[in-house]
């Protein structure tokens, strides 16, 4: 699903490049308002983002603090700061007045694409629908912030007469008019949306195997299948995983027991690590074998590589080596 997303955006985002180098003249032109397109796509994704917390925060509290719908209010000031700074820049770049008193006949040349004209009124229906949202929620929840209502007031303004900008510069330049980059989320859609994401994707035995009420009281009474096999964990430390003989657990290998042999002699099997330090790592009659540990550095492991007569072999301990 990931993948086909963004396949597509890929193909859009080419198709765009090329209708942009169509109507611009220098690369600096083209660049510019390919920025401005990834912009407005930037808008539209973060009001997208901000409905979507806000109603994921509806459906999963039952009560809101004053503490918590000041959180909200704070997170609808955020996207519509940002949202201003964008719509200015889309104004801009259509050649409207941003700053000062409006004077008639004040702007200047929409110097635009189609490509840009039709993705800016693609921000300007996703402002309608998110404006509703929040005027709707804050008198769900009632709150009055000047702030918002204020930057509200002022974006509703600017986005209606960027809308008329849009629509007579796309007759200007006449031709078809680009597709829509995107489908608009309406609330509903987004709610269904967090609502699939909420609910729990588990299914019943009897929906999810067709099983009747008896076919499954039978299933949950059966014995488990199978004879033993592997023990757990604490078997296997126990050296019950298996069942009598056979190898012992973990503690059993630790002190030797790990393969039987006669009861607290030391001849049969593999020795413990204990025992191996000790010397005994194979048992057998004292001296024979290879030697422990200690006795390999104090050079006593007796022949083979131990340490032999005064004189002979490799014997010693790191002491005789060094002297």
């Amino acid at each position: 699903m990931q993948e086909a997303l963004e396949l597509a955006r890929a193909k859009k985002s080419n198709e765009r490049a090329t209708a942009l180098k169509q109507h611009y003249k220098g690369v600096r032109f083209v660049s510019k308002a390919n920025g401005s397109c990834e912009q407005m796509d930037e808008a539209m994704d973060n009001i997208e983002l901000a409905m979507y917390k806000a109603i994921e925060t509806m459906l999963t509290k039952d009560e809101f603090s004053d503490d918590d719908k000041k959180k909200e209010i704070a997170n609808f000031t955020d996207t519509l700061n940002g949202l201003k700074l964008a719509v200015l820049d889309f104004a801009e770049r259509a050649g409207m007045q941003t700053s000062g008193k409006k004077q008639a006949g004040g702007d200047g040349p929409d110097t635009r694409s189609a490509v840009e004209c039709a993705l800016s009124d693609e921000v300007y229906d996703a402002h309608k629908m998110y404006f509703k949202f929040l005027n709707d929620r804050m008198a769900e929840m009632k709150v009055k912030d000047t702030r918002v209502s204020k930057t509200i007031e002022f974006l509703d303004g600017m986005l209606v007469d960027l809308h008329s900008k849009n629509e007579s510069t796309l007759k200007k330049l006449g031709g078809k008019r680009p597709d829509k980059s995107r489908k608009i989320k309406t609330i509903e859609n987004i709610k269904e949306e967090v609502q699939k994401k909420l609910k729990p994707d588990v299914a019943e035995p009897d929906e999810e195997f067709g099983l009747d009420e008896k076919e499954i009281a039978n299933v949950k009474a059966a014995p488990p299948r199978g004879g033993p096999g592997r023990g757990g964990l604490m078997d296997a430390i126990a050296g019950r995983a298996r069942g009598g003989g056979g190898r012992g657990g973990l503690m059993d290998a630790i002190a030797g027991r790990g393969r039987g042999g006669p009861p607290g002699g030391d001849a049969g099997g593999r020795g413990g690590l204990m025992a191996a330090i000790a010397g005994r790592g194979r048992g057998g009659p004292p001296g024979g074998g290879r030697g422990g540990l200690m006795a390999a550095i104090s050079a006593r492991g007796g022949g083979g590589r131990g340490a032999g007569p005064p004189g002979g072999g490799r014997g010693g301990t790191c002491f005789h080596a060094v002297f």
